[in-house]
């Protein structure tokens, strides 16, 4: 891996992990401050640019937690009691592995990809691998509207948010709306065919093996795999990897 690439990937990290950090310290009593000068800002946003720039990031901070949030509620019941021993906790390796009974290596492993999927979601972006989690859509398109709305409000004319990234913002919104309608029709037609009964019983146990899908829907294990991977291909244009 080029020297480059090591440190791009180290950075993103860094930055998913003080997002995680800053979710797990925000109190009611922040939260209260916070609401607090955001309305006071809003108040006072015609004064000028620093103003709105200031409430512009009080907005994406609210936005963030969200998003942190979004991937926390889509982790295994395992994966989220790593994150909050870590992260609530200040625990250390040590004492988070004989709490959880795995390794420190497979922490490690955790870890790497658990601060993975809070960069994407970061940066707004859904991969094959969130399609089956139709509360972390919502909410990622919940946070794509705030943010989009507050920019619209406070900068219509784009003097310091830059246009073209909210126009890939209003991309990734009607994308995951498709992904979104997509789900629906399977969870709200369960029984018109074993795909969507597939489809609907993974989404409602997203971290069940093939073969305890299969047992679930009555089928064999190679019928639940055709019928996955062929969901992920109809939507995996909506999707960003």
């Amino acid at each position: 891996m080029a020297r480059s690439k090591k440190s791009k990937i180290k950075i993103c990290n860094k930055l998913a992990t003080n997002l995680i950090q800053e979710y797990f310290s925000d109190t009611s009593t922040i939260k209260k401050e916070r609401e607090a000068i955001k309305l006071f800002c809003q108040e006072i946003s015609n004064d000028g640019e620093v103003v709105k720039k200031y409430l512009f990031r009080i907005v994406r901070n609210e936005v963030n937690n969200i998003l942190v949030a979004s991937v926390i509620n889509s982790l295994s019941p395992e994966w989220q009691k790593y994150i909050y021993y870590k992260y609530k906790k200040n625990k250390g390796t040590t004492a988070i592995s004989s709490s959880v009974n795995v390794s420190g290596a497979q922490l490690y492993k955790w870890e790497e990809q658990i601060v993975k999927k809070v960069y994407d979601a970061s940066q707004f972006r859904l991969t094959i691998s969130d399609v089956y989690f139709p509360k972390k859509i919502i909410n990622v398109i919940e946070a794509i509207a705030i943010i989009i709305t507050c920019a619209q409000d406070i900068d219509p004319a784009s003097t310091f948010i830059d246009s073209f990234w909210l126009n890939s913002l209003e991309t990734y919104y009607n994308n995951y709306r498709g992904l979104l309608n997509k789900l629906e029709e399977c969870i709200e037609n369960p029984d018109s065919s074993m795909k969507n009964k597939v489809i609907a019983t993974f989404v409602k146990n997203p971290f069940l093996s093939n073969d305890q899908l299969a047992s679930l829907c009555l089928c064999n294990c190679g019928t639940v795999g055709r019928y996955k991977h062929e969901f992920e291909n109809t939507v995996s244009q909506y999707v960003c990897a």
